[in-house]
Order: structure tokens, then sequence, then C-alpha cells
């Protein structure tokens, strides 16, 4: 598989109101998901746009306006979301291996569950579907409270992502099989890298001001390294 096409796959799903933003659905009593973040998404399109100027890979430029595209989302967020080691070796490697990621330490068994479980859906499902099936998944694991809330703004980076990239005529989840219709299908784009820093980044982000800003936040660093350094 090529480097490139097989980076970019992460997942969401849409029950839109005429407004679209998304209503709190819930399969189990004492947990539901609730879509704030992702209902706070429009302010943070723009700031991940305005720093997207540089082509050439590796560059120092392209790590500058990295840093400053998050002091821009943590300014507009009031939030405190930092670069993390998993941000530095995607920036190094640009690599896109899910396995690698469980085996570097920077995602768990449980994260890698749920995300491998989620791309086999997408090869199967649209988008929509996959989601749907994505947050039943996270339903039955009997997670904690803090567990949950983890997963929950998971699902809303998700369809943050998607959104994003939809808005720009790219279908970010989209499946191809490659090229000897053998193994897992991969993405036009660059979906597997997004999933796994975003589940990554949720796990450790810890907001001076908690809220659905600060998931916001840290989806928009996930959008923004992946735009800059896999051109995506």
């Amino acid at each position: 598989m090529t480097k490139k096409l097989i980076g970019f796959i992460l997942t969401l799903m849409l029950v839109i109101s005429c407004n679209n933003d998304r209503e709190s659905v819930s399969h189990e009593e004492t947990l539901k998901f609730d879509y704030s973040a992702y209902n706070n998404r429009q302010s943070l399109f723009p700031i991940i746009s305005s720093g997207l100027k540089t082509n050439k890979l590796g560059d120092n430029s392209q790590y500058e306006e990295f840093l400053s595209s998050v002091d821009k989302i943590n300014t507009q967020y009031g939030t405190n979301v930092e670069v993390t080691d998993f941000d530095k070796y995607l920036i190094e490697t640009q690599d896109t291996d899910l396995e690698n990621f469980l085996a570097k330490g920077f995602i768990s068994k449980t994260d890698y569950s749920i995300l491998d479980t989620f791309f086999n859906n997408l090869e199967k499902n649209d988008f929509e579907t996959s989601v749907r099936n994505l947050e039943a998944d996270i339903l039955s694991r009997n997670f904690t409270k803090e567990e949950f809330k983890k997963y929950n703004d998971f699902v809303n980076g998700l369809l943050i992502i998607n959104d994003y990239y939809k808005e720009r005529g790219v279908d970010i989840f989209k499946v191809a099989k490659n090229e000897a219709g053998k193994g897992r299908p991969f993405t036009t784009g660059c979906a597997l890298s997004l999933a796994g820093n975003a589940v990554s980044t949720l796990g450790l982000t810890s907001c001076i001001v908690p809220g659905p800003n600060c998931a916001v936040a840290a989806i928009g660093k996930v959008i923004s390294l992946v735009s800059i350094y896999y051109s995506c």
C-alpha cells in the first residue's frame, strides 16, 4: 500500500437538524452521546485553513506553521492543547499504520480495537452507518463515565473531520481497495493517521477550562498536523 493512500482514516456520523447541528442520542440509560463539540465546529475551520501555506515536506517553516495553528486554536477556544510525542513521531515519519501506533504505545489496545472495528465497518458500509455502528460498539463495552467521555469526544472528532473535508470536496473516509484487492482497504486520504492521533490526543488532553471547546481544539490540532505534513 502506498504510504499516503493508507494514511488518513477516521470516523463519525450524522443525524442532523435543519441548522446542521447534531442532537444527543442514547443507547443506554446512564451513558449517551453528546455532540456539543461537533456543534461548536464552525469557527475552527477558518483557523485551520489559514495556516496551510507550505507544501515542501520537512521544511522548518512547516513546523512553525503547525505551532502557529495550534496557538491560534488555543487562543480561539481558551484551551491549552499541546504538541505531543505522537505529533512529533508523525511529523518525522508520516507513518499511517495502526499496528505501529499500538506497538509504540501511542494508542491503547482498546483504542486499537475500536479503530480496527470502525475501519472494518467502513469496508462494508458508508460513513454514517459506520459511525452508528461505532457508537453501538462503544456503548457495548461497559466503559466508566470517564472512559466513555474520551470516546464520545472521539466520535465528535470524526464528525468534525468528516465535515471539514466534505466542505473542501474531499470524502476523507471513502474506502478504495488496494492494487491487489487484498488486505485492509485504504482511503484516498490520511484517515488512519487522523483517527489514531485523534484518539491518542483526546486521551491525553486536559484543558484548563473543561468543556466541548477542549475536544474541538484537540481535533483542530490533529487536522492541522495531517493537513500540513501529509498534504491532505
